[in-house]
């Protein structure tokens, strides 16, 4: 594969996302949408996705999420219809990142989404990025006729975090079914 014409931005090591795999389905270079990529990527704070383990000059190529791919018949009846191709994205599962600002303010806000068609089997947490793009318009984006959203203020610290965590979620569980059992641990991320 050649390199990326694109230079990665410098992050220090401890603001980066490193280690990530994929095995494949999730992601294309940057600047060859043809080839789908597998194998280990980093995730700088900016939400770019790069190959390699970690930041590698000379190496590492800026990777994104591959976007859904249409049948030749949606294509088809694209263009007799004259409407643009399929934008949208598959959400890519993102877990919290804990900084120390989060840790001062005691809460983080998590999104998630989940097919509408199949609620409790399909909820996948989220960056706030991806979360940004959800829409119904065919830009880039996860689809909203598609996946229901959902976000949750978590508390991370406190005396009461437990409580005020399991509420957040009994309630969210009554227009996003199935997020109780997602997030069983009112608990995680507490210091």
């Amino acid at each position: 594969m050649p390199l990326s014409p694109y230079i990665e931005p410098y992050y220090p090591l401890s603001k980066i996302r490193t280690g990530l795999y994929t095995k494949g389905g999730e992601f294309v270079p940057y600047f060859r949408t043809s080839d789908e990529y597998v194998g280990l990527y980093h995730e700088l704070p900016n939400g770019d996705y790069w190959t390699e383990s970690i930041p590698t000059e000379g190496k590492s190529i800026r990777i994104v999420p591959k976007r859904f791919e249409a049948s030749a018949d949606v294509i088809r009846y694209n263009q007799i219809r004259q409407r643009p191709e399929n934008q949208y994205i598959s959400p890519i599962q993102k877990f919290p990142y804990i900084g120390d600002d989060d840790r001062q303010t005691g809460f983080i806000f998590r999104f998630f989404v989940q097919k509408r068609n199949s609620p409790e089997n399909t909820i996948i947490e989220v960056d706030g990025e991806q979360y940004k793009t959800i829409n119904g318009q065919n830009y880039p984006g996860i689809s909203n006729l598609v996946w229901n959203n959902c976000t949750i203020q978590w508390q991370i610290a406190g005396d009461y975090a437990e409580q005020l965590n399991r509420n957040a979620v009994m309630k969210a569980e009554i227009n996003f079914p199935g997020i109780q059992k997602y997030l069983a641990n009112y608990l995680e991320f507490w210091k």
